[in-house]
């Protein structure tokens, strides 16, 4: 995101990295971080669980993933996590 600044990196809640068009730089760094994602976090490309959402850039982004969790049980509210982190680009 900072070495493409211009681009717009907003994505909806995204599980898929084949909901992504274009063939650009932008669209390769969104295809390449929902399938890390799922290859790092989920059980890999048929993983349904394992999402990405950007909102806000460049001013205040907001990067989001979600996965399922459930191998650890559901004593902590259930087995959906999020995890999110904020930059300014």
């Amino acid at each position: 995101m900072r070495a493409n600044p211009t681009a717009d990196y907003n994505i909806g809640k995204t599980c898929s990295a084949a909901a992504i068009t274009g063939a650009d730089v932008r669209a390769n760094d969104l295809t390449a971080w929902i399938n890390a994602m799922k290859t790092t976090i989920g059980s890999g490309a048929t993983d349904t669980t394992t999402c990405g959402e950007i909102v806000g850039c460049p001013a205040n982004c907001q990067v989001r993933v979600y996965w399922d969790d459930s191998r650890t049980g559901t004593d902590q509210g259930g087995a959906a996590r999020m995890v999110e982190t904020r930059a300014r680009i």
